[in-house]
């Protein structure tokens, strides 16, 4: 059984810094990797920074005129985004406090068989992920 773990930093620095503290990821100034692997408690997880860079976009309910015509004008979701798919007992998974997000409708999942999906822990049965991700 694996779930997928929302997370949402200030910052690309305090993400590096958690996943650290978890053994995943280079030490503080070595370059920080957009995805990875560790082990913690006994469990072997997963991670990738979501597109690459931390950034979700999202609709803000304008539309844009172009030569195309009207396109959605995009935002950005304030913080830096990480998905953690965690391989273990759904009980262990850390606690992650405020950094743990519980998106509706997540922008980016795990490709994974037999994820555990939940309206808390990922999209519903039936929804197409916009951005199939991992694992390596």
């Amino acid at each position: 059984m694996s779930v997928t773990v929302f997370l949402r930093f200030p910052s690309e620095a305090d993400a590096q810094a958690m996943l650290v503290t978890f053994g995943a990821g280079p030490a503080a100034g070595e370059g920080f990797k957009a995805n990875g692997s560790g082990e913690f408690a006994g469990a072997r997880y997963d991670y990738v920074v979501v597109n690459g860079q931390g950034e979700i976009w999202r609709p803000t309910g304008t539309m844009i005129e172009t030569e195309r015509g009207p396109v959605p004008e995009l935002a950005p979701v304030p913080g830096y985004h990480v998905n953690l798919l965690w391989r273990g007992d759904a009980s262990a998974v850390p606690d992650f406090g405020d950094l743990r997000v519980y998106p509706a409708t997540p922008e980016c999942v795990f490709a994974a068989l037999g994820e555990s999906r939940t309206a808390q822990q990922g999209p519903p049965s039936g929804h197409l992920p916009r951005v199939k991700l991992g694992p390596w």
